[in-house]
């Protein structure tokens, strides 16, 4: 099904990269160049899918009814404020400080569209976070130099896909799709993936 398609996935991240990779879809990366900035009257909860929309009205090259681009975002959630990526190891000691020994929500939007359909969809994993020192934290943050991903922590730096502790850091999946809080929720995007093609071929 897939291989009649060209599949574009419009994200520089080289985890979503691999995510994809893994679910043995043949695909082409494309940089596209957005400001991650959305209304201040915006639910929270929905930041995430705005922000995926956001990226996919920004590819235009859909020429080909058989191109679909995919394009994603991943917030992180704490008591209703919004964590992005932090601008330095200063911002994302303080993002770790304020996680640790709480649990906080991991949401990633993802948007597939094509030249004639355009769906978006997300998904929440809930995640608990140990109590760590601020040593601890630091230490975290000069070994792997998170400023690139959301909240200021990889996951897959303290748990492998079986949630098997690689530490550094004490984390606990509560909930959700462990791939969804590296960035793709692929599971779900492989069920979405699969009914967008037939819904388009269904009108072809």
């Amino acid at each position: 099904m897939y291989k009649d398609y060209h599949i574009v996935l419009a994200s520089k991240s080289p985890r979503r990269q691999e995510l994809l990779k893994g679910l043995d879809i043949p695909f082409e990366v494309k940089e596209i160049s957005v400001s991650e900035d959305y209304p201040d009257s915006i639910n929270p909860l929905e930041v995430a899918a705005y922000l995926s929309e956001k990226k996919a009205n920004a590819y235009d090259d859909l020429d080909n009814k058989k191109t679909i681009v995919i394009t994603s975002d991943t917030i992180v959630l704490l008591d209703n404020k919004i964590f992005g990526k932090p601008q330095n190891k200063k911002e994302g000691f303080f993002m770790l400080k304020q996680l640790s020994g709480r649990t906080h929500q991991v949401i990633t939007g993802v948007t597939l569209k094509s030249n004639s359909k355009q769906i978006t969809f997300s998904e929440t994993s809930s995640v608990l976070f140990g109590e760590h020192s601020d040593e601890v934290l630091m230490d975290y943050i000069e070994a792997f130099n998170p400023i690139d991903k959301a909240g200021a922590y990889g996951i897959q730096d303290c748990l492998d896909p079986d949630e098997r502790s690689l530490g550094p850091l004490n984390i606990t999946v509560m909930a959700g799709s462990y791939y969804n809080i590296i960035g793709l929720p692929v599971e779900l995007l492989d069920e979405k993936l699969t009914s967008f093609i037939k819904e388009l071929e269904a009108t072809q």
